[in-house]
């Protein structure tokens, strides 16, 4: 097998470390809604320091599915290892450190999500180590726009089906509509973004010499969350 067998015992390793780390994470979904908890390692965390176990959840899948997509291509194209070296750490960084940043608040998702489910009340109560998401709409997009597509290109890719690469130009091109979809759905969901692209427009046509008209808008709390358009109120 020659080279060839490092390359699958990189895959073997990242599958490992990735059981390994499940196993012992031992998370319990609360499917439908976007939230577990931990009855393993992580069980006696409280507070955002909970929400932690993502950053090594999300390595270990990004570097499976990296040694997936390595193995696969190094039989159509040659790089050298450290290439792959720097594809790795980039995709890594791409990954974990938008969600270093953005980590779910464990006080914001116990308050929104035992207002919207009060059953969740004793659930938050028993296990501190609870994490997650809000099941919001942008979830969704995420899913459709980012995860299908590149999950259906890597299947293709792995069987070699002649129709590889006009399915993975398809998948690229839904991949390409992320950015300005997500754009959509936080300013139509967001009420303090919606506003503030509002004022970025009215800047815009004041500097074009149009008319611009302004709309008193009664401010509803510290909330920034709106369900409805400002311009329904």
């Amino acid at each position: 097998m020659g080279i060839y067998k490092w390359y699958l015992a990189h895959q073997l390793t990242w599958s490992y470390l990735f059981d390994v780390y499940i196993g012992l994470f031992k998370v319990v979904p609360l499917w439908p809604v976007y939230m577990g908890y931990s009855v393993g390692i992580f069980v006696d965390l409280k507070d955002n320091t909970a929400t932690i176990q993502l950053i090594p959840l999300s390595v270990l899948s990004v570097g499976m599915a990296f040694s997936i997509y390595v193995s696969v291509l190094y039989r159509r194209l040659y790089i050298r290892i450290p290439v792959y070296i720097v594809i790795f750490v980039t995709v890594q960084a791409i990954v974990c450190v938008p969600l270093a940043f953005n980590l779910p608040q464990q006080s914001d998702l116990n308050a929104v999500m035992t207002t919207k489910y009060p059953v969740l009340k004793p659930i938050f109560e028993s296990h501190p180590s609870i994490f997650g998401y809000d099941a919001t709409d942008e979830i969704l997009i995420f899913g459709l726009i980012l995860i299908i597509p590149i999950m259906i290109a890597f299947i293709v890719t792995l069987f070699g089906l002649k129709s590889t690469p006009i399915i993975g130009l398809v998948a690229i091109s839904i991949l390409g509509t992320h950015a300005f979809i997500d754009f959509c759905a936080l300013t139509y969901f967001i009420r303090s973004y919606r506003e503030y692209i509002k004022e970025i427009i009215r800047k815009v046509q004041k500097r074009l010499g149009l008319k611009v008209s302004t709309v008193d808008v009664l401010p509803l709390g510290p909330n920034t969350i709106s369900d409805i358009p400002s311009f329904y109120h």
